[in-house]
């Protein structure tokens, strides 16, 4: 594999968490069109899924990856939201309820739910699914999300539902133009690389940095943290809160290492996949972006948007919380 190719594969999957992520969410609604898209929020998500599938495909090749693996991964990639934006301090409204100097709620939904899923293992499950040649990744689903994704209407399905999260990030012109302003992006990208037949070819294995690459991702990393750490709200620093956060960091890397290490005992899986058509592709982004749309207009003409908010919220952090417990027993 060539040295642009990889690039231009790597830069796809940063693209695609920010998409799952920051314009899911609208926490970030045209990542292309700011500066501080391309040196910060497009790094941030690309180099911490690239270093975490980095490290779980170098000590689990050629193995089904665990559920639990994904998931504690992260959860790590979740903590980032304590040193770069400060919001597990402080929290997402100004009401926060602080507990133990922690926004318990925002780091209930950001730390056990939004970035496990959003940030990392759906974007990174895409793009096994539609670049590359195993489904190690999908194998270590939990039987029961398998079954429904294997259902015909399965994927439909959990597209409307990415659709409904989006529809809380403001009127459908806006939501529509955000999501498309990157999509379209992508889906050149992906149509350049069907063309190529390129698609289905390498695992993530050979897609992903060499020592020296990962070398230079965290340096980049680092400058991140270091530079938003320590001049982003600084003053919202102290050890007393930032003792919960070592804590978590402590807790869930000893967690997650725990998960790799018996990972390994599992078989070597050889099996193979096809990939998804292109046209179907297309489909699923339609179908995010039209159920997006049409759940904008509904929560506006019936006046809930502010109460289905909440339930979804508090649907989240029982997901969050049904997951941690699931990984931490399987």
């Amino acid at each position: 594999m060539t040295k642009k190719l990889k690039i231009v594969l790597l830069v796809l999957l940063s693209l695609i968490s920010v998409f799952f992520a920051e314009v899911i969410s609208g926490s970030m609604k045209y990542p292309l069109f700011d500066i501080w898209g391309y040196f910060v929020v497009i790094p941030l998500y690309g180099l911490h899924t690239i270093i975490l599938l980095y490290i779980i495909t170098k000590n689990l090749p050629n193995k089904k990856i665990m559920f639990s693996v994904l998931y504690f991964a992260g959860v790590l990639f979740g903590l980032y939201e304590a040193y770069l934006t400060k919001v597990l301090w402080v929290g997402l409204s100004e009401d926060a309820f602080i507990l133990f100097n922690i926004s318990i709620i925002d780091y209930m939904v950001l730390v056990f739910f939004w970035h496990p899923i959003f940030s990392f293992i759906i974007p990174a499950l895409v793009f096994e699914r539609v670049i590359t040649n195993t489904n190690y990744l999908y194998q270590g689903l939990p039987k029961f999300i398998r079954n429904i994704l294997e259902k015909k209407y399965g994927l439909f399905f959990v597209m409307i539902i990415i659709g409904f999260f989006s529809a809380f990030n403001g009127i459908f012109q806006t939501l529509t133009i955000s999501e498309l302003s990157i999509l379209i992006p992508i889906l050149l990208i992906l149509l350049w690389i069907y063309r190529k037949g390129i698609n289905n070819k390498y695992s993530f294995y050979e897609i992903l940095p060499s020592k020296k690459g990962i070398i230079m991702s965290s340096m980049y990393l680092s400058l991140i943290y270091i530079g938003l750490g320590l001049f982003f709200k600084p003053e919202i620093l102290t050890i007393e809160n930032q003792i919960p956060i070592w804590l978590s960091y402590l807790v869930f890397g000893y967690l997650f290492y725990g998960k790799l290490k018996r990972n390994k005992q599992e078989d070597e899986s050889l099996e193979k996949q096809d990939g998804t058509n292109y046209k179907i592709i297309l489909i699923y982004c339609f179908i995010i972006v039209f159920s997006g749309v049409m759940f904008v207009v509904l929560l506006w003409f019936l006046g809930i948007k502010d109460i289905m908010l909440i339930t979804t919220w508090i649907l989240w952090i029982i997901t969050g919380v049904y997951m941690l417990i699931y990984s931490l027993l399987k």
